[in-house]
């Protein structure tokens, strides 16, 4: 789904605890010609999680320097509008 929707240039963040020897089909034109990256995320235990949040609740790190907006979620669709047209979001932390 998100290589059918992604932009000419964008980023597919591959994030899946899938099984070893989990296999997934992709069309290799579409990520060719229409310049997408493909890269994966790697999750971390919930020990990174707390010093991290610990880290954010020191000051050592500040959540506002990679989170650039809190929206609703109702707010969501237009979001992603927004994000279509490149307007400068980061990363939007959905409050429900």
């Amino acid at each position: 789904m998100a290589l059918a929707i992604v932009r000419r240039g964008g980023i597919v963040n591959f994030f899946s605890g899938l099984p070893s020897g989990t296999h997934v089909e992709i069309e290799p034109a579409a990520i060719h010609y229409s310049e997408i990256k493909l890269i994966s995320t790697f999750h971390h235990t919930p020990r990174f999680f707390r010093e991290a949040l610990e880290a954010i609740r020191r000051g050592d790190i500040s959540a506002h320097d990679f989170v650039t907006e809190e929206i609703r979620l109702a707010d969501l669709p237009q979001a992603f509008e927004r994000m279509k047209s490149r307007s400068g979001e980061i990363k939007l932390a959905v409050r429900p």
